[in-house]
């Protein structure tokens, strides 16, 4: 509810351009990162906090490399 409200004060003072076609699937693929960061949080509340805690360090690092190893 903050984010609407802030989203809605800044737009009432600064009207931004609508993203162009050629810049749309950066702006979409930022905004499906952003979501899907937001619903991974709910979700280690499920997890025992070892695995939560260990999950969330990792951030980035627990990714697969180019050869298919683990990078952490």
């Amino acid at each position: 509810m903050r984010l609407s409200v802030a989203a809605l004060v800044l737009l009432a003072i600064h009207r931004p351009a609508l993203p162009s076609r050629r810049n749309l699937p950066p702006v979409l693929g930022f905004g499906v990162a952003i979501a899907g960061m937001n619903v991974i949080y709910p979700a280690l509340g499920f997890l025992p906090l070892g695995v939560a805690s260990a999950l969330q360090s990792l951030g980035p690092l627990g990714g697969r490399g180019g050869d298919g190893t683990a990078c952490a």
